[in-house]
């Protein structure tokens, strides 16, 4: 997946992790911690994690290839978080 999980999130609770980069065929997200409240982390490291399972189970109940299961749940999934970070208006992290 390209977009950020919670496991990108949980990583800014190290003191020296100040930006993480990831990478993906179509998209590439910049995230900035320093700086970011703690308890944003956290919640940014929950809200992840349930939309990506909710993103994933509709995928799978929708499509039957693992190709178009994947790139799908990557989309739906990217397009959630993307949307919850502006409503949110964290500036320190952009796609």
């Amino acid at each position: 997946m390209s977009a950020p999980s919670d496991i990108n999130f949980g990583i800014f609770n190290r003191s020296f992790e100040d930006y993480e980069l990831i990478a993906g065929f179509d998209s590439f997200w910049i995230l900035k911690a320093k700086g970011l409240h703690k308890q944003l982390l956290y919640e940014l490291n929950m809200y992840s994690r349930i939309i990506s399972e909710a993103s994933l189970e509709d995928c799978l109940s929708r499509y039957a290839d693992s190709k178009i299961i994947n790139k799908m749940h990557d989309i739906k999934y990217g397009n959630q978080l993307l949307n919850y970070i502006n409503n949110k208006n964290i500036n320190d992290i952009h796609m």
